[in-house]
């Protein structure tokens, strides 16, 4: 069980942070990995920390719709 645990750890990872800019605005990180690989890396401008903290906080719940609509729209012709 313990060798599983550190195993499906490795295997997704999602992952959001957010940093002030030079421009004085927040630049909010997003990325979902698999294993090694980055599936979907974004990194959005927003003008303050309460949109940042929230992007941040809304990336768990909606990275897989979020990728899944990247891929769809990007793949249709």
């Amino acid at each position: 069980m313990k060798e599983n645990k550190f195993r499906l750890r490795d295997e997704v990872g999602v992952v959001s942070d957010y940093y002030k800019s030079t421009n004085q605005d927040y630049i909010v990180h997003c990325e979902v990995r698999e294993g090694k690989a980055v599936l979907i890396e974004l990194n959005l401008s927003v003008p303050d920390k309460e949109q940042a903290e929230t992007m941040c906080g809304q990336w768990r719940e909606k990275s897989q719709e979020i990728y899944a609509f990247a891929m769809k729209s990007l793949m249709s012709t």
